[in-house]
């Protein structure tokens, strides 16, 4: 019964210590998520990336190309019967779009895929394009509570890029509703997930996250 005793307090004691950390580590998750501001605005980049699949993004992005903070807009995780004349109609600002250009992604599905698909797209650039036309630096454009795990995928799968983090407070999530918190606690298991995730061989590293 000793035993017993001894082996139920050592899994009552690691058990709260995990979950003292859990909370404390959520605690700082929602800090950072809620805290993070978009970078100096009047910094230009060469590409506006937008992460789609919440909302405001979209209209985000559009607004930073209509105001030139970047050349080019990328636009991933597209529905495959959304058009670039699609895109363009829901633009309603008073500064009209570059007629010049829009890409479009129909194929990822994961924000690892976001950041492959948005590499496969810089490396094409940079095959077909000069010297100048190059894309070194991105504009990254997704929720604040999406944008820390976004930026681990993109830090890493395009390490010779220059990622301008431009999160935003989507209009559906806001601190004082419970969706926001559900948003949050879900995306810090994703995380978490992404963190440990980089101790895995390369090859499981760019494994749906």
């Amino acid at each position: 019964m000793k035993i017993f005793g001894r082996t139920f307090k050592t899994l009552l004691f690691f058990t709260l210590l995990g979950g003292l950390l859990w909370s404390a580590g959520f605690g700082w998750f929602a800090f950072q998520a809620s805290s993070i501001r978009p970078y100096d605005v009047n910094q230009k980049a060469d590409a506006i990336v937008v992460l789609t699949g919440g909302e405001g993004r979209l209209d985000t992005g559009l607004n930073l190309f209509a105001a030139k903070r970047g050349l080019y807009l990328f636009i991933t995780s597209v529905y495959e019967q959304i058009s670039e004349d699609d895109i363009r109609a829901r633009w309603k600002g008073a500064t009209p779009l570059p007629i010049c250009c829009i890409f479009l992604d129909r194929e990822a599905d994961t924000t690892a895929q976001n950041a492959l698909m948005a590499r496969q797209w810089v490396e094409h650039f940079a095959a077909t394009s000069e010297d100048e036309e190059k894309i070194t630096s991105i504009r990254l454009v997704t929720s604040n509570y999406h944008m820390p795990r976004a930026l681990i995928d993109f830090k890493r799968i395009l390490p010779d890029v220059t990622v301008y983090p431009h999160p935003i407070i989507s209009p559906n999530a806001r601190k004082r509703d419970k969706t926001y918190w559900l948003l949050l606690l879900q995306e810090y298991h994703k995380y978490l997930f992404r963190i440990a995730q980089q101790k895995l061989p390369p090859k499981w590293q760019e494994a749906a996250a």
